[in-house]
């Protein structure tokens, strides 16, 4: 029962993920509303209350809104929810941290994100757009999709013709763009944004999995600070700041995907939104902010905090290592998942988010679907950390209906041993 002086957000979208954004605005003393299709969504259960809407019927919920006035709206994980969300807010006068419908085209349509970085000369992956130039291997992705759902590696002309009609069906704008296929190192870059100022608050580098061939290369973890921090501040940061400054950015949050090749970097994905990989949580830890509770303080009064300043709080020189872990398993019906009572007790474990239960069915093969749960790890040293990860990984098992391993493609903590000069 919401309490007189309960303030009320309207949360679109009722996914599992969105389950965190529900937990932090109660914390937060807040009366919650989820609105999705889906009756059985599972934030359904947690919220004050559901709408049973489509969250892209913009004049179905506009409507609701009059009817029963909330405070704020908020949307999370999804791309594809941006433009509705923005729509939605625009209508019923509630504060919306995306400010023009050019920054949404540059958050969630890829070709569109590529020629604003190009105009102001900030680095991409190259791209093929005649088919008689490629020069294989390439990589075919839909513009405007996420969690790396249609894309898929072509070794030949063959294989391109088939998974280019494969990826255009992961898009609503029926575009599909097609990318030089780069193994390099990897890294993601963080931003945050406050009332215009425009901080850079860390950079990880993402490691990945490279054993299903053709299909997307999928994350096993997330290593703070990145190797490449200085690199990428040197060569990149400020033509990316400038570039955010002339598209009107003002508040909200921001992770960039690049590859590092020959001491270059080149940039491939943006998201503006929370983000699924949650690295608020670190960040909240080390840095003393928290993205997804400022995403949900703008909401309702307009503003990313009443008392923190990022720029302040902010240092993409972390003093500390800090680890986002993600197992991934191979498709399947989950029988039984085991050690996670164990593993949540150790030390420097900080948190534990599971994005699957016994009985559940694991898909989506090639797409972020496969990772079974993130890992939140702090430590003082580099040894401490590879210690940590390695007894989560003995600890951790899920079994199929036949009891055979589904976890697959675990990380190789030996990586680690290059990281030892980083934090000092």
């Amino acid at each position: 029962m919401q309490t007189v002086e309960q303030k009320k957000i309207l949360i679109l979208g009722a996914t599992n993920i969105i389950s965190e954004i529900v937990k932090e605005a109660k914390k937060m003393g807040l009366y919650t509303i989820v609105v999705d299709y889906n009756k059985e969504a599972p934030a359904k259960k947690l919220a004050d209350e559901s709408w049973l809407i489509d969250v892209f019927d913009i004049d179905k919920i506009a409507e609701k809104i009059k009817e029963n006035p909330v405070d704020g709206i908020i949307t999370g994980y999804t791309d594809s929810i941006i433009p509705a969300y923005y729509e939605i807010c625009k209508r019923t006068g509630k504060p919306c941290y995306i400010s023009s419908k050019t920054q949404i085209d540059f958050a969630i349509k890829k070709n569109i994100f590529k020629e604003i970085c190009r105009e102001y000369s900030v680095p991409v992956v190259p791209e093929y757009n005649n088919i008689n130039e490629i020069e294989y291997p390439v990589l075919v992705k839909p513009v405007d999709n996420s969690g790396s759902r249609g894309i898929f590696v072509c070794n030949n002309k063959e294989e391109y013709l088939t998974n280019y009609e494969k990826s255009l069906k992961y898009s609503k704008c029926k575009k599909v763009i097609t990318e030089k296929y780069i193994q390099g190192d990897e890294i993601v870059i963080y931003y945050a944004f406050q009332n215009g100022e425009i901080i850079n608050t860390a950079i990880c580098d993402r490691y990945v999995d490279r054993s299903q061939k053709g299909l997307a290369q999928l994350p096993t973890s997330y290593i703070f600070p990145s190797k490449y921090t200085d690199l990428y501040i040197n060569l990149v940061d400020e033509k990316v700041k400038n570039m955010f400054k002339n598209i009107g950015i003002q508040n909200g949050a921001m992770f960039l995907q690049a590859f590092v090749i020959e001491d270059k970097i080149y940039l491939y994905e943006p998201g503006y939104r929370l983000n699924g990989a949650q690295e608020h949580i670190i960040l909240s830890h080390l840095s003393g902010f928290n993205t997804q509770k400022m995403f949900i303080n703008y909401a309702i009064t307009g503003k990313m905090s009443d008392d923190i300043q990022i720029s302040k709080a902010a240092n993409p020189h972390l003093k500390k290592f800090a680890c986002k872990l993600s197992p991934l398993v191979k498709p399947g019906i989950i029988k039984s998942i085991e050690g996670m009572d164990t593993i949540r007790k150790m030390e420097g474990v900080i948190d534990i988010k599971p994005l699957y239960h016994q009985g559940e069915k694991v898909g989506g093969l090639g797409s972020l679907q496969q990772i079974i749960a993130r890992f939140f790890i702090v430590a003082d040293t580099i040894d401490e950390m590879a210690e940590i990860i390695d007894k989560i990984q003995s600890k951790l098992s899920v079994k199929n209906e036949n009891g055979v391993e589904m976890i697959y493609g675990l990380f190789d903590t030996k990586i680690l041993e290059t990281y030892k000069e980083l934090v000092k």
